[in-house]
């Protein structure tokens, strides 16, 4: 069994955003020099990805078709287990926060963070 594509994908697109991440250099006392907007924008990409690859899963679900069941299935299983969504989030929203953009933080944060309990 292997993941699926996607989930590669998703993954070099999280390594690629904490790279940049990381970086930073002190210039005098200081002055910083970071690269956290680019490392926002592969953040962001993670998280498109997973919303996509999301619906994609909601729609051939719908589809009946039960030689498709297994393998979304299995997809929702992997997805599950191996998607980096929830890590993307948690640091692009570190970099909203240390950028000053605590509502776009809090908005991430509620979008993806936050747990819903849903009562039957």
């Amino acid at each position: 069994a292997r993941l699926p594509w996607e989930l590669m994908e998703m993954e070099v697109l999280f390594n690629v955003g904490r790279a940049f991440h990381q970086v930073r250099e002190r210039r005098g006392r200081e002055a910083k020099v970071s690269l956290f907007h680019v490392a926002a924008r592969y953040y962001r990409g993670v998280l498109q990805l997973a919303e996509r690859l999301r619906s994609d899963n909601m729609v051939s679900t719908a589809s009946d078709n039960t030689t498709n069941a297994r393998s979304d299935d299995y997809i929702e299983k992997m997805t599950a287990m191996f998607s980096l969504e929830k890590a993307a989030a948690y640091n692009l929203c570190l970099i909203l926060q240390a950028s000053g953009a605590r509502v776009l933080g809090a908005k991430v944060r509620r979008r993806y963070l936050t747990l819903e309990s849903r009562v039957c």
